[in-house]
């Protein structure tokens, strides 16, 4: 693979990261301000694991790397670092605070579980594209 076609791709990898950041954060905000909605977090967590954790993975990203993120309309640099404890490990910390099956289903996703494999199949495909290559 020539400069040129990984820097699109590493391109492209950072604006995934980028948009999963924005996501997880709404999903979580909303899901603090809705009672006993389980699927907000279900959902972020998903997207926490191919949107963010994946991709960092799979590119080996430094965790330094700077992204710019889209919060509530305004664009918030940050590096990998910063997005990562915004997102799964705020998530971890709210799973924590749930407990019980909720915090057994979070960790499952997080961890690429079978429960993580049961909703990846449900999603389209369309869908998929939006946060992994």
């Amino acid at each position: 693979m020539g400069i040129f076609s990984k820097l699109v791709q590493g391109t492209k990898v950072l604006n995934r990261i980028s948009n999963s950041v924005s996501n997880v954060k709404e999903l979580l905000d909303n899901a603090e301000y809705e009672e006993n909605n389980i699927d907000n977090y279900l959902s972020a967590a998903w997207v926490c694991r191919v949107g963010i954790m994946d991709n960092i993975e799979n590119l080996k990203l430094p965790v330094t790397t700077k992204i710019s993120v889209n919060i509530k309309g305004h664009n918030t640099i940050m590096t990998l670092t910063e997005a990562y404890a915004m997102t799964v490990g705020k998530l971890y910390f709210k799973a924590a605070d749930i407990g019980g099956e909720v915090e057994d289903a979070i960790n499952d996703i997080l961890d690429k579980g079978k429960l993580f494999y049961e909703i990846d199949s449900h999603i389209p495909a369309n869908k998929k594209s939006m946060f992994q290559l």
